[in-house]
């Protein structure tokens, strides 16, 4: 679920890692999805701006273009 602030919200079953929420844990309440920058592994401020998920996997695309896909916990 994305929110007008351009948050990325989670959750359901979550064994293979596939909410992105990093873990292998499932959730019965929405989980803010937190995006790391690949170089310093620190949190980034990200506005999503479309989100695609499937039983095993969660896709998002940012306001820059980028994207962010999980599936099987990678």
């Amino acid at each position: 679920m994305c929110i007008e602030s351009g948050e990325l919200f989670t959750w359901g079953y979550g064994a293979d890692g596939q909410l992105g929420i990093g873990g292998v844990t499932s959730h019965h309440s929405p989980q803010l999805v937190q995006f790391l920058n690949p170089t310093t592994g620190k949190n980034v401020n990200v506005f999503t701006v479309d989100v695609d998920a499937g039983a095993r996997h969660t896709a998002a695309i940012s306001g820059k273009r980028t994207r962010e896909y999980h599936n099987f916990n990678r």
